[in-house]
C-alpha cells in the first residue's frame, strides 16, 4: 500500500446539461462538465486537477474549455455531519490564460445518492454557477474520517 494522505481528494465526476456562467457572457450556457482530480496536501506539486467544459448551447458561439490547474497552494478537509469538504486554491492555464481557481469538493456518505461540486470558479473567466450533484463514489475524499 502507498503513503496515506492526510488531506485530499480523488475526482472522476462529470454532469450534463448544467447551466454556467462566464465572465463577458450575458446569461448562463449549458454544457456537461467533467472534473479530475488527484490531490494531496503533503504532494502538491505532483496533484493534478482539471476541469472540461464541452459547450451544448446552439448559439453559434462555442465556449468549451480545458482547465488545468499548473499550481495547486492550498487544500484543506473539513467533516461537516455525514461529509468531508474538501477546498483547493491555486492556479492554472485555460485557452492559453493564466488564471486563479477555488473548487469545493463534497464527499457525501450513504446512504446519500450523490456527492456534489459545491464550488469551482475560476477566476475572470468561469463559474459553475451553484452546487453541481455527481454521482456517488466519483468524489473520494483522504484523510476525512
Amino acid at each position: 500500500m502507498g503513503n496515506q494522505c492526510p488531506c485530499g481528494v480523488i475526482v472522476n465526476a462529470s454532469a450534463a446539461n448544467k447551466h454556467v456562467r462566464f465572465l463577458g457572457h450575458r446569461g448562463t450556457v449549458k454544457g456537461d462538465l467533467t472534473y479530475q482530480a488527484n490531490v494531496c496536501v503533503d504532494r502538491l506539486q505532483s496533484s493534478t486537477l482539471s476541469l472540461k467544459f464541452i459547450d451544448k448551447d446552439c448559439d453559434g458561439r462555442d465556449l468549451s474549455f480545458q482547465f488545468i490547474a499548473d499550481t495547486i497552494l492550498e487544500v484543506d478537509c473539513v467533516n461537516e455531519g455525514n461529509c468531508c469538504l474538501i477546498g483547493i486554491i491555486g492556479s492554472g492555464t485555460v485557452n492559453g490564460a493564466r488564471h486563479d481557481f477555488a473548487a469545493i469538493f463534497m464527499d457525501q456518505a450513504p446512504p446519500e445518492t450523490t456527492d456534489r461540486v459545491k464550488l469551482f470558479v475560476i477566476d475572470q473567466f468561469f463559474d459553475q454557477n451553484g452546487i453541481v450533484s455527481v454521482p456517488q463514489g466519483t468524489i473520494m475524499n483522504q484523510g476525512c474520517s
